[in-house]
């Protein structure tokens, strides 16, 4: 009987012990995988770019067998909708209790979709309400999406961000016309606001676990 019981223990051990040793495997990231991601790029005034961009990432074998999902970068509008709707600016920074140039506010929504998993830049131009009506030196948020690009803005009231539309859509705008000037992207966007994307997210956005 004794002998019965320890066989058993050890039999417990051993399956305990493979039990272990695959949820480490599958949790470890241990595969090279390189995405390649082709990207079109709507300007305003209707040109299409088209760019690739390559990357490197370490994924699980969970990963791997879960499905192709990891290789992409988020495309698709209705992720990017999701994504603007879980996080806004904190109160303070939303007036009238504190005021942050458009600038400042696209670099830490640009910081905040990159890191969801989105190609951002930032247009840089004028606003304005009607032919007739002094334009406004602005800056705002472009996301680039398989179909195509689009553009988005802070809402200074609610501090969430909303999807303006397409830049063609955005230029053409019987309500407010964006008339992009000058595009940045990331690198350079980090480079202007440096001192400001040092801080966290956190800092400035509350977002909503998912």
């Amino acid at each position: 009987m004794e002998r019965a019981i320890n066989q058993l223990k050890t039999l417990l051990i051993a399956a305990l012990c493979v039990s272990l040793s695959l949820a480490i495997f599958f949790a470890a990231p241990i595969i090279k995988v390189t995405r390649i991601t082709t990207y079109k790029t709507w300007l305003p005034e209707g040109t299409i770019e088209t760019a690739t961009k390559e990357d490197t990432i370490w994924i699980t074998p969970y990963q791997l067998l879960s499905g192709g999902g990891v290789f992409l970068d988020i495309i698709d509008l209705k992720s990017l909708k999701e994504t603007l709707d879980n996080a806004r600016f904190r109160e303070e920074y939303r007036p009238p209790k504190a005021e942050i140039g458009c600038g400042e506010k696209s670099a830490i929504l640009m910081k905040y979709l990159e890191e969801k998993g989105f190609r951002v830049s930032m247009g840089r131009g004028t606003i304005s309400r009607d032919d007739e009506e002094e334009a406004v030196n602005h800056a705002w948020v472009l996301v680039h999406l398989e179909d195509n690009t689009y553009v988005v803005e802070v809402n200074t009231e609610s501090g969430y961000a909303d999807i303006v539309g397409t830049v063609k859509e955005a230029a053409e705008s019987q309500t407010l016309k964006y008339n992009e000037k000058e595009r940045w992207d990331m690198e350079k966007v980090k480079e202007k606001y440096s001192e400001l994307l040092k801080d966290p997210l956190n800092k400035y956005l509350e977002t909503e676990k998912k």
